[in-house]
């Protein structure tokens, strides 16, 4: 049951979110145009972070708690400033995306996270920080 504690929360409450999506937007009064920007924002966001989510920050704090803490830190910081930063002025700004693009940029970021994290696990290098030979 344990391995099944966070991602059977995290599906659900993303799968409602997106399932009422329409009624929760209408209950702000929004512009036909900003519905439509709301809408594409949080369909990409909770329908990705369905898959991507649990990988790119839950597992990066497992790897933190059994003392894999550099290796984390310098992903993360790497990944922001690469991919949410830089992608998102090279997609939102330059290409001409806005706000779509700062999402596909932060996608970007999580899955660069999932390559890395997943990696570092399946490697079981972690396991020498757990154990203090690090």
């Amino acid at each position: 049951m344990g391995e099944w504690a966070s991602p059977v929360p995290h599906v659900l409450i993303n799968s409602i979110i997106l399932l009422s999506l329409p009624w929760i937007l209408k209950l702000y009064g929004l512009s036909e145009e900003t519905t439509a920007l709301a809408y594409t924002l949080v369909m990409i966001h909770n329908g990705m972070a369905i898959f991507l989510w649990p990988l790119s920050f839950v597992l990066p704090n497992m790897l933190r708690a059994c003392n894999d803490v550099r290796y984390t830190m310098a992903v993360s910081i790497f990944s922001m400033f690469t991919f949410r930063i830089g992608f998102s002025y090279i997609i939102g700004v330059n290409m001409g995306y806005g706000a779509v693009g700062v999402w596909i940029a932060m996608l970007l970021d999580w899955v660069f996270r999932v390559i890395l994290f997943v990696g570092r696990y399946l490697t079981g290098r972690w396991k020498k920080m757990a154990l203090g030979h690090g």
